[in-house]
């Protein structure tokens, strides 16, 4: 069989995916289909790229009946199209849906591929619903985050030719390296399960040791970002750390990427890692931090840092303070990483290659 016409369905439409979807429309007929509405960004997208509200995501119907109704709606939309690409979402009813949608075209899965989440350590022991063992053994192909469950579900008797890697990442706008770099970074959204208070804690461990630590500067904002604040007037930080609040301009982010000499974080690892390595700063997280697997990418003391607990992010910091060209050093090689691995062109060829290998295998 030939494919042309694709189908990509997601729960929400991520405008940091925009040049992915771009990339792969150079390949195919490309549509990005949806389940929960968000006007702001849809109006941003309908203008460049073809997309579908679908409208519900009922495959987690309770029902007999409304499952049937929905799985009949659900092929009237994929009818049109030659291939579909659904989340890798272990959620009630998805198998029904897997097995269903491959009597009448090739059914890819794209994501994490292990269990992950804010609250959920990256490959944990699933609970109470279909494991990604069970979908990804049903589906076509897989396109996965990270190599990291191909390796796992080699072991699990999984085809390796049926799984495939579009490394999570972003695009960022290419500058030249400043070799003098001023300022820490902290980047993303402020929850509190993300636990930046021990980050200020730290900073303020470590200043009291050296006071030529570089400030700290926080971009972003969320549920945490009050508390955060107040936190820095108590211990008396107001002079060396500042809250920039929520940028979205890529200039202005590429300048402050620039002058940056590390970025941290604590809890979380998720795409601002590949962020950063984009424009060649050094990654600093915990071992164990949530990811999706982004935190992957970080090699300990080449392209970032990893920690086990606070004395060693306090330790890290005030290495920070002494000999910041290390960091600078470990941006560059952050950098190289990231265009000779982890361009938006190389996360699609992940998906042109997993669309191709069903093209050729599918069964007609």
């Amino acid at each position: 069989m030939i494919i042309k016409k694709v189908l990509l369905i997601q729960r929400i439409l991520s405008v940091y995916n925009i040049p992915l979807y771009a990339e792969i429309q150079r390949y195919y007929d490309f549509y990005v289909g949806y389940t929960e509405k968000n006007e702001d960004i849809h109006q941003e997208l309908k203008n460049t790229f073809q997309i579908e509200y679908l409208t519900t995501r009922e495959w987690e119907a309770s029902s007999e009946d409304e499952k049937k109704e929905f799985l009949y709606r659900l092929s009237k939309v994929v009818d049109e199209y030659d291939a579909v690409i659904l989340p890798m979402e272990p959620v009630k009813g998805i198998l029904d849906v897997i097995e269903y949608l491959r009597n009448r075209l090739p059914v890819l899965l794209w994501g994490i591929g292990v269990a992950a989440g804010y609250e959920t350590e990256f490959d944990s022991v699933e609970y109470n619903r279909p494991s990604f063992q069970s979908m990804i053994a049903m589906a076509d192909a897989s396109i996965f985050y990270s190599d990291y469950p191909i390796h796992k579900y080699i072991k699990n008797c999984i085809p390796e030719c049926k799984m495939f890697v579009a490394n999570n990442t972003v695009k960022v706008k290419k500058i030249t390296l400043n070799p003098k770099r001023e300022h820490i970074l902290v980047i993303g959204t402020f929850l509190f399960s993300k636990q930046l208070d021990r980050l200020i804690n730290c900073y303020k461990k470590a200043f009291d040791c050296n006071d030529s630590l570089p400030p700290l500067i926080f971009v972003g904002d969320g549920e945490a970002r009050t508390d955060l604040e107040k936190l820095v007037k108590e211990i008396g930080l107001d002079e060396k750390v500042s809250f920039y609040g929520a940028i979205y301009d890529e200039e202005k982010l590429a300048e402050i990427f620039g002058n940056a000499i590390a970025t941290i974080s604590t809890r979380q690892a998720g795409l601002s890692v590949l962020k950063s390595m984009g424009y060649g700063v050094a990654y600093i997280t915990q071992k164990n931090a949530i990811t999706g697997g982004e935190r992957l990418n970080i090699i300990d003391r080449k392209t970032g840092r990893l920690f086990s607990d606070d004395e060693e992010l306090f330790e890290i910091m005030l290495d920070i303070a002494e000999r910041p060209s290390d960091y600078v050093n470990m941006g560059e090689n952050a950098y190289s990483f990231y265009y000779e691995n982890r361009t938006v062109e190389m996360c699609a060829k992940g998906f042109i290659e997993a669309l191709e290998y069903c093209e050729s295998n599918r069964r007609i």
